[in-house]
């Protein structure tokens, strides 16, 4: 029945004309679908997984729900071992792959930490060539920055450096108030809110105008996805 199941799901994403963004990651992969789907639906009919149905159940039936008129889809993947996110690439066919970093998370099943690696390493390595594929990756972790090396796709780097393609300065935590920052992109320098608590959801935020630089979005779509 699974194996019918994902059968159908990869059949019905064959026929819809959308684009797919994958996130993976040891942790942080549930906040940024979120914030990525908030983002992209400043523009596009967007749908994300709901909770975390993130595996070979819940991926399938995300896609098997999805309407003719959805234009964009973001889709959570997870792994217990190498091979999984594989599997769940094969069946979304994502063009954009979000890689938050690596942790060891899991590691009584995943193994060691190069082993974590190599498993989020499959959503990059199952994208599509440049320009149609992109990988979005965290700077600021060795082991996805690394990721650019096994990839077809374009890479757009973020993280809080100002070697990333996308960076923050200016972080402030807010309390309950959010997080405050100014995101630079090339020339732009944007100053952005998020509402979630803590210094460190500022990666979200870099995270989701990450993905809506790469699908078009113009920056003030961008902060009023990352304020909702």
């Amino acid at each position: 029945v699974l194996a019918a199941m994902q059968r159908a799901a990869r059949w019905w994403r064959q026929q819809l004309d959308l684009g797919v963004i994958g996130v993976t990651g040891s942790v942080g992969k549930t906040t940024t679908k979120e914030i990525v789907g908030r983002v992209l639906s400043q523009r596009y009919e967007t749908v994300w997984s709901r909770g975390s149905y993130n595996n070979e159940i819940g991926l399938p039936l995300t896609l098997l729900g999805l309407a003719g008129s959805c234009e964009r889809v973001v889709q959570e993947m997870g792994m217990y071992v190498r091979g999984d996110i594989k599997l769940l690439a094969d069946i979304a066919r994502p063009d954009v792959g979000i890689v938050t970093n690596v942790e060891p998370v899991h590691a009584e099943r995943a193994g060691t930490i190069e082993d974590i690696a190599l498993g989020k390493r499959e959503l990059v390595e199952a994208l599509p060539p440049s320009p149609e594929g992109v990988a979005v990756l965290n700077y600021d972790d060795r082991r996805v920055r690394e990721m650019a090396d096994h990839t077809r796709a374009r890479v757009l780097t973020y993280g809080l450096s100002p070697e990333a393609d996308l960076w923050a300065q200016d972080v402030e935590a807010l309390g309950l108030g959010g997080v405050r920052a100014t995101l630079r992109y090339g020339s732009a320098a944007v100053p952005v809110e998020l509402s979630l608590l803590g210094w460190h959801s500022i990666y979200g935020a870099l995270r989701g105008a990450a993905a809506g630089l790469v699908e078009g979005l113009a920056w003030d779509e961008i902060a009023a996805g990352l304020a909702a």
